[in-house]
């Protein structure tokens, strides 16, 4: 599947509508700002992740990449909306997850 110009018309209204507040806030580093910026309600979102999969996958691939992936949290929705594209690329992206802290458990 190929990305349409509506497709990033819907990604940029939902941007729009409702990853962009505007007011007063303070940021996690002290710093003040006047807007905040929510992307996870994006990438967690499954239509508009289809689409931020759909945009992506063709540089990843291109990239010659052979997995997708970054860190707990914040990546792994991206990650996955971008191996889940890559089925429609004859090319299977394996996903990865990198944790802040090493596992006590398990393998």
């Amino acid at each position: 599947m190929s990305v349409k110009r509506d497709d990033v018309d819907q990604l940029r209204d939902f941007v729009q509508q409702h990853c962009i507040s505007f007011g007063d806030f303070t940021l996690a580093s002290g710093a003040s700002s006047s807007y905040y910026y929510n992307g996870k309600l994006a990438t967690l979102h499954p239509p508009t992740a289809r689409i931020i999969g759909e945009i992506l996958v063709d540089i990843v691939v291109g990239s010659g990449a052979e997995a997708v992936g970054g860190p707990a949290v914040g990546a792994i929705p991206i990650a996955c909306a971008i191996g889940e594209a890559s089925l429609t690329r004859d090319r299977i992206l394996p996903i990865f997850i990198v944790r802040m802290e090493q596992k006590q458990h398990g393998l």
